[in-house]
């Protein structure tokens, strides 16, 4: 594996963003200050540390979910890791797809695996109607081995192995 090592304190997620974290920088990272303390306190969070780019890399048990400053797309040395990497490209509107970045990470043989859209509703357009829950629905803690095994079955079954995502 190349140099993958974990993240001690927040300070290095800190130097990592000065260095590296720019104008004109592809990234994907979205994490607070406070979710990047927990996960280093976990020893959850490994970085990856290229001439211009550097990687974090958010380990979630079956896979790194990974997190990317990309200031040089033709250097291609990524992490090589013993688990699937799995990471979001995010972009605004059709007029604002990232090619470069596909192209990038194509390049270093990630596949696609699901397509989002992301919608938003603002709080005055809801229609309270459609909102009111089914009275025969009824969510609880499962009472006995059967009922906790349905239920993993079903997240096991419909739900993305990676990103916990409806498999639609």
């Amino acid at each position: 594996m190349n140099n993958i090592s974990l993240v001690q304190d927040i300070n290095e997620v800190e130097i990592i963003l000065e260095q590296f974290f720019r104008q004109g920088t592809h990234t994907n990272n979205y994490i607070l200050a406070r979710e990047y303390e927990n996960v280093i306190n976990e020893r959850l969070l490994y970085k990856f540390i290229s001439q211009d780019n550097a990687f974090l890399l958010l380990n979630k048990g079956n896979c790194y979910r990974v997190y990317y400053f990309i200031n040089d797309t033709a250097c291609y040395e990524i992490p090589d890791t013993d688990k699937v990497m799995v990471l979001e490209i995010l972009y605004r509107g059709k007029s604002g797809f990232p090619d470069e970045m596909v192209k990038f990470w194509v390049k270093n043989n990630f596949k696609e695996h699901l397509l989002r859209d992301c919608y938003f509703l603002k709080p005055d357009q809801i229609i309270k109607e459609k909102t009111i829950m089914d009275p025969q629905v009824k969510i609880k803690l499962a009472d006995t081995v059967e009922e906790s095994e349905f239920a993993r079955h079903l997240i096991n079954k419909y739900l993305d192995p990676y990103t916990g995502d409806p498999l639609v």
